[in-house]
């Protein structure tokens, strides 16, 4: 019996070999012709899978073809390197998170997310982002953004333009924001995204542009909302659009963690219109720049007694912000993702101290 690292090594070894075989069976000589090698190399590694029960020989026909072990080995040896690959390509990000207090990324995560780095190429980035979001929706936005804030925007913003145009998704988005600290590459990101503030007669319901946020932080994060912008944070409170939840430092990652939620026009009785960036603007009443805004509906919610409790469509962002810089974000929109990262908040959440809205002055 091959143990699994001599397994391992040889299944890498002839990866090229195996993967022939797993589309046909061939003879000895075929195989050598379509590897381009001698068949001297073709039989010793034929006989090397042979004595590992990877592949056998068909007498009648003088061929080999895959046994049911050498397509298992195959499948897994696939997946594995498929990992490994990802785990390279998001290290340069990871490594700058701390690995105290047990900072772990499952791999139906890491299996789905999108690394957007500054050394990411904008085109091949938003071919893999979600539908609304394409290479000029990010030149558009670091345009925007460049006018808004008074300073040329280069390139090196990738990551935060494509944080903004993520956060402007949906049509009435549900967020929920999970944050070990003040991160202000977030409150840019949303004050930048934010929408101007709506008319108090006009109704909830018809505008689309409406957010809630859920926000679950340390009191650093709670505190800063609830001083610097305590008129915003309050109305926000009490009209059930914003829900706060103080959570001590320790027991948080050290990354951020947006989980986005939105319906279809048809889940709200709206009539049925494309989503663009542009209609889909969102808006948030609130202005997050203290902290992290956080919209997620929960069943006290009085927005939410109105909506279909399954969301058309979720995403989940995880932010790494060493010393508050927006270094990076891994994006990801599988079930599975957006599944592990609901239930870190909801984890997080039932740890925290829920706080209501503050007392008018």
């Amino acid at each position: 019996m091959v143990g699994a690292p001599r397994l391992l090594a040889l299944v890498d070894r002839r990866e090229s070999l195996l993967r022939h075989l797993a589309t046909t069976p061939a003879r000895p000589s075929d195989l050598a012709a379509a590897l381009e090698c001698s068949r001297s190399t073709v039989d010793r590694a034929l006989s090397e899978l042979q004595d590992a029960t990877l592949v056998e020989r068909d007498p009648d026909r003088d061929s080999y073809h895959l046994t049911v072990a050498g397509e298992l080995a195959l499948e897994e040896f696939g997946q594995f390197s498929t990992r490994l690959e990802r785990t390279a390509s998001a290290s340069g990000l990871l490594a700058s998170l701390s690995t105290d207090g047990g900072c772990r990324l499952p791999w139906q995560f890491l299996d789905a997310a999108t690394v957007v780095t500054n050394a990411r190429d904008p085109a091949r980035l938003a071919a893999s982002l979600p539908a609304g979001i394409d290479r000029q929706t990010l030149r558009t936005r670091a345009d925007c953004t460049g006018e808004s804030d008074g300073e040329s925007t280069t390139e090196s913003d990738l990551p935060t333009r494509t944080l903004e145009a993520l956060l402007d998704l949906g049509r009435n988005p549900h967020h929920q924001v999970l944050v070990p600290g003040p991160m202000p590459c977030l409150a840019s990101a949303y004050r930048a995204t934010a929408p101007p503030t709506p008319d108090a007669a006009a109704s909830d319901d018809a505008d689309p542009s409406r957010r809630e946020f859920e926000i679950i932080g340390p009191s650093a994060v709670i505190q800063g909302l609830l001083t610097e912008f305590r008129e915003a944070t309050a109305d926000a409170l009490s009209r059930g659009d914003l829900s706060l939840h103080e959570l001590d430092s320790a027991q948080i990652p050290p990354y951020g963690l947006v989980v986005i939620t939105w319906e279809t026009a048809t889940a709200t009785g709206v009539s049925e219109t494309p989503e663009t960036p542009e209609t889909s603007k969102t808006s948030v009443t609130t202005d997050p720049t203290a902290g992290s805004p956080s919209p997620a509906r929960g069943p006290s919610s009085p927005a939410s007694a109105t909506r279909s409790p399954s969301p058309a469509a979720e995403l989940v962002i995880l932010l790494v912000c060493p010393d508050t810089e927006l270094e990076g974000l891994l994006v990801a929109t599988t079930h599975e993702a957006c599944t592990w990262a609901r239930e870190l908040i909801a984890s997080m959440q039932e740890a925290a101290q829920p706080l209501s809205a503050p007392a008018p002055e």
